[in-house]
């Protein structure tokens, strides 16, 4: 679990900075991260791949918590939710791209943008179902406060975030990324748990 939490959060960060550095006149204070893969970009199924891994990552993530956390109906239903998120992510960046900014849109960027909302919608759910999981188990109920405040985190910030995004066009990307913070920090705090766990039983 915390390998594959620590992954997620360096593959994404690392995906986004290199697919930041390749494509001419990206900004990640204005544009969107799903800007760089977006179905007429140069580089995009290079950066692609990074995303993909990112999601696998996740994926991992979720079967490990799965063998981890007691089964509950909430364990399974975060595991559920969890594997559709990375399944999602990955659609959304190679069947579903985004359509460039400005351009018509077409069915593959509808696909891009429902994904995206089942994604961000799943997200704040999965905080507050896994925060319950955890509270099924004595092994990881110290984390169950700190995910359902996650999951609060991610609400509050995402909503921030969009509205930043639509009053200034120009700050969406910023607006985006403090939600990613957000979530990834989260990811990266389960992570350090897990980890604790498991030195703690070493």
């Amino acid at each position: 679990m915390a390998v594959a939490a620590f992954a997620a959060v360096g593959l994404y960060i690392g995906s986004m900075l290199v697919g930041g550095a390749v494509v001419t006149g990206y900004s990640h204070v204005a544009d969107s991260v799903s800007e760089l893969t977006s179905s007429s970009g140069a580089h995009r199924w290079g950066i692609a791949w990074g995303f993909s891994a990112y999601n696998a990552a996740f994926a991992v993530m979720a079967m490990a918590l799965w063998r981890s956390v007691r089964r509950s109906t909430a364990s399974r239903i975060g595991t559920a939710v969890w594997l559709i998120i990375a399944g999602a992510g990955i659609a959304m960046v190679t069947a579903f791209p985004q359509d460039p900014m400005g351009t018509n849109l077409t069915a593959a960027g509808t696909g891009h943008v429902i994904l995206a909302g089942v994604a961000a919608l799943g997200l704040i759910v999965s905080a507050f179902v896994w925060s319950r999981a955890f509270r099924n188990d004595d092994a990881w109920t110290d984390l169950a406060r700190g995910t359902f405040w996650f999951g609060w985190a991610i609400l509050t910030v995402g909503g921030i975030g969009a509205a930043l995004g639509g009053l200034f066009p120009d700050l969406f990307g910023l607006g985006e990324r403090f939600t990613m913070v957000t979530y990834l920090g989260w990811f990266a705090w389960l992570g350090a748990g897990a980890l604790r766990r498991f030195t703690a039983r070493a």
